[in-house]
């Protein structure tokens, strides 16, 4: 079991509202955590690209699914370290009210946010 893998097992749990993964590289890339990820949501992101979504350019990806029986969102973001920055805080927004909002960046991008509910998963 990779590093990747064990720290979502362990931070990916019951009321626990979401997760926006921050990459350099698009998802088309499959950037780093892509597999991890798709393994905990069942295909979700190859299902994504197998739809032909894969072309997609756009900077941010939303993605409502179910984790632990519950309404879960995963959001992915890539570009520039101050316009993710924006992205996160505008993300949170779209989110279940109740629960943490976990930021996944396996590439150890540094952020600061204005939202309490942000929590930074550190590998």
């Amino acid at each position: 079991m990779n590093q990747v893998f064990s720290k979502l097992q362990t931070e990916l749990m019951p009321g626990v509202a979401g997760l926006i993964w921050v990459t350099e590289l698009p998802l088309t890339k499959r950037p780093a955590g892509h597999k991890e990820l798709d393994y905990f949501f069942d295909g979700l992101l190859t299902r994504f690209e197998e739809q032909g979504n894969e072309e997609q350019s756009s900077s941010c990806t939303f993605f409502s699914t179910e984790s632990f029986g519950e309404n879960f969102s995963l959001a992915h973001v890539h570009g520039e370290n101050k316009e993710i920055e924006n992205q996160i805080n505008n993300l949170a927004s779209l989110f279940p009210k109740e629960g943490d909002i976990l930021i996944f960046n396996p590439e150890g991008l540094k952020f600061n946010f204005s939202k309490k509910r942000l929590r930074q998963i550190t590998l």
